[in-house]
């Protein structure tokens, strides 16, 4: 698991390079770096083992973040987006649609 909650000088771009130099990664918890938005979701989405993410408080992040997250982030079993006041009815509905994608595949 990584850990970078409240570690908010961190850049998108280390983030990514943290995320695929260590390929096994299952969690990343980047919560209350407020000003972590779609950039940073990007940057997780590198992330293809990653069963949990936390963003709390990332106030940046909207649908488009969510969706980055998604798509690149398929074993995904915990996604936690407390306080992210960008995402919308939109990205709950992507969220949703690909869970059924994924299990229609699966079946």
């Amino acid at each position: 698991m990584l850990v970078l909650s409240r570690a908010t000088s961190l850049g998108h771009s280390s983030l990514e390079q943290l995320v695929r130099t260590c390929p096994l990664l299952e969690a990343v918890d980047v919560s209350h770096c407020w000003a972590f938005g779609d950039r940073v979701a990007a940057a997780i989405s590198c992330g293809t083992r990653l069963r949990e993410v936390n963003m709390d408080e990332c106030l940046g992040v909207t649908n488009i973040g969510l969706a980055r997250i998604v798509v690149g982030c398929s074993r995904l079993e915990h996604l936690s987006l407390k306080w992210c006041f960008e995402i919308s009815n939109l990205g709950v509905d992507l969220l949703y649609n690909e869970y059924e994608n994924e299990q229609g595949r699966r079946r």
